[in-house]
């Protein structure tokens, strides 16, 4: 079980985005989560998340980095090497 009030803002709006856009209960998305194994996601679902993140952060994420991500962990990683951590946090576009 996820307790969102101890994530980062980042992490709390990367998870919000990946759960809107899976239909997933953001309460049970941890940035421990396996993508494959607990969120049952496919390689292609990963590489159309990447477009969602990019257009909702205004950030550029190669879809290439889809294939090595293994947890919403990665994607934190990802997102938060490719985009200004403050923009990331105030970037509320609505879903």
């Amino acid at each position: 079980m996820n307790t969102l009030n101890q994530l980062t803002p980042q992490e709390q709006r990367i998870i919000e985005i990946i759960s809107s856009h899976f239909g997933l209960d953001k309460e049970n998305v941890t940035p421990a989560s396996d993508l494959v194994d607990d969120l049952n996601l496919q390689p292609l679902e990963l590489v159309d998340l990447t477009e969602t993140l990019n257009q909702k952060l205004d950030i550029n994420l190669d879809t290439a980095e889809a294939s090595q991500w293994k947890t919403i962990l990665d994607i934190v990683h990802s997102v938060m090497e490719n985009g200004d951590p403050i923009k990331i946090q105030a970037n509320q576009v609505n879903e």
